[in-house]
Parts: structure tokens; sequence; C-alpha cells
């Protein structure tokens, strides 16, 4: 049936092109009933194009940003409205001028259309207002968004959000009020966030050295027996272990020597605070007060994305990102 009607539509304009010849009337050349034509059907189509904007607005309104569950949501829903008021007056301001003057001014065979190259009032109104506008959007904009990154009070309370493939998960601070250091060699199945206490430095330190134990024994029995390049993987992978192991005891020396120094200023180190965290897998925040989000991530970029908090932040492998709210 398509391709048919089309059939049907070429051989049809084929014909009128064949009228047109027959009439001796050039392709290029448009008759005034024509284009009379064609101006009332370009005032006549604003009323389905405005009507079916209006349509979808309304009817489409419950699909919108959901209710913002943060302050700074709030902020953020009026900037957006603030843009949207001008985006939709500027859109029917425009539309309805295009559609009135194409309607207007079509084309007539008895009458020239007049020469305006420029007019200096016009070009200065037109760019001054319009980057009056701007100024005010950015400005706008600017004042939201330094409230938004504003820094969060001293004493605010940190929750970390941890990503990794393929799941999240929540670290919160015990009693202390505080989040404890974290160092990714001391990931585990029982420290899948690599909390460091002294307790998870042990403990790491006793598995690498099993590793450690059990790669070497395998090349001393199995050596002479396996393919050349799988003896040089057991031996990289023995090194690997003995500089992971070197490299979490410096941590454990500096660990001890920061928890020393602090005490004897009469503060406590970060490292104390870590054995009490609480790691869950899910994510709940106090109503009405200030809150540090820490985001991390264990593997590659991901996104913190919550959309009726307003939040979206990267979890950036190798570094934190932070971003301070109130939900």
């Amino acid at each position: 049936a398509i391709v048919l009607g089309l059939l049907a539509v070429t051989r049809l304009s084929r014909v009128y092109e064949l009228t047109a010849e027959l009439r001796g009337q050039r392709e290029e050349e448009i008759s005034d009933r024509e284009s009379k034509m064609n101006s009332r059907l370009l005032w006549a189509f604003p009323f389905a194009y405005f009507g079916f904007f209006l349509w979808l607005t309304v009817h489409y309104h419950h699909a919108m940003l959901p209710v913002s569950a943060s302050e700074h949501g709030v902020w953020l829903d009026d900037l957006l409205n603030f843009n949207w008021v001008i985006l939709v007056v500027v859109f029917f301001i425009t539309n309805i001028l295009l559609f009135y003057f194409a309607g207007k001014y079509y084309h007539r065979s008895d009458r020239r259309a007049y020469y305006y190259p420029h007019n200096n009032k016009w070009e200065l109104g037109w760019t001054i207002v319009p980057a009056v506008v701007m100024i005010s959007i950015i400005i706008y904009g600017l004042r939201v968004w330094d409230r938004i990154t504003s820094h969060a009070p001293p004493g605010t309370p940190e929750v970390e959000l941890y990503a990794q493939q393929f799941k999240w998960m929540t670290r919160y601070p015990g009693p202390d009020g505080r989040l404890g250091a974290t160092d990714f060699r001391l990931i585990n199945a029982t420290n899948e966030m690599g909390i460091v206490t002294p307790a998870s430095i042990s403990t790491r330190l006793t598995e690498l050295a099993e590793e450690t134990a059990t790669v070497k024994k395998r090349l001393a029995t199995e050596g002479d027996h396996l393919p050349a390049d799988k003896v040089v993987e057991l031996e990289d992978r023995i090194k690997h272990l003995e500089r992971m192991s070197g490299k979490i005891i410096n941590l454990r020396t500096l660990m001890d020597r920061d928890i020393a120094e602090k005490k004897a200023k009469g503060e406590r180190s970060q490292y104390e605070f870590g054995a009490d965290d609480l790691v869950l897998k899910e994510f709940h925040l106090p109503v009405g007060q200030d809150v540090l989000l820490v985001i991390r991530s264990q593997d590659v970029i991901h996104s913190a994305y919550i959309p009726h908090l307003r939040t979206q932040m990267n979890a950036v492998p190798g570094m934190t990102t932070v971003f301070h709210m109130t939900p």
C-alpha cells in the first residue's frame, strides 16, 4: 500500500509538470493564487502548532522533574523555571511574528519588496535586549551556583557513596561522627571499601603473605614443568605481592606515626575513626540537616545521580569528589 501510494504521488506530480509545460508555464514560476493560498496556510498552521505545544505541556506535566527533595533543588528548579518563562515568551513572540509576516507579505507579481538593508535603532534594540536578558540569566545562575557549591560548615556529618561494578555501597560514620581513612590496597572480601584500621592492615598483610607463599610453592614444585611465559607470570606475581606488602607496611608506619603525633597534640588521627564506620547497601540521609556526600569509585567512572535530590556527581577512581547539601 505504501509503495502504491508513493507511485501514485510520483505519477501525479509528473502529470502536473507535463500540464504546466503544455500551458507554457515555467516550473519556477509561482502564481499569485498559489502564493496567496500558501500565505493563508501559514496563518492557519500556528493554531495547530501552538495548540499541540500547549497540549503536550498539559498532557505530560506529570512526567516532568519529580518534586525536589533538597534545599538546593528548590533553587535549581526556580532557576530552571525562570529560564523556561523567558524561553516560552520568546517562543510565542518570535513564531507569531514569523508566521504573520510570512503570511502578510507573500509574493505578488504586481508588487516589489521594499529594500530595507539597515536600521541602527533596530540593530541596537535586538542587540541590547537579548544581552540584558542573557546577563540577567548569567548573574542569577552564578548566584545559585555559588550557593550550591558553598563549603560545608565545620562538623558537617559525612556520608560516603562508593561505586564499583556493579553496585553502590554507603558508609556512615560511627558514634565518633567521622569517617575513617581508606586505602585501595586494603580492599578484600571483608573490607570492600578499604577502610584503614590496625585490624584491616594486619588482615591484609596476612592474606598477602599467604598468597605469596602459595605462589612461591607452586613455582618451586611446578616451575620445571611450566612454560617459560607462565614462569615469568608467577615471578611477576610474587614481585607484585611483595611490593604491595611493602606499601601496606609503610602505610602502617605512617598510621602509627600520625596517631602518635595527633595524640601528642590532644587530637585524634583520621586513622582512628574507621573502626566504627558502618557500611551498608542502603542510602539514607537525615531530613533538614546539612550533609557532605563523599563520593569515590573502585574501578571506573560512575555517576552518582539522584534526581529527586537534584544531585549528580561523578565518582572518579583515584580521587574523592564531594557535594554539600541539605535534604
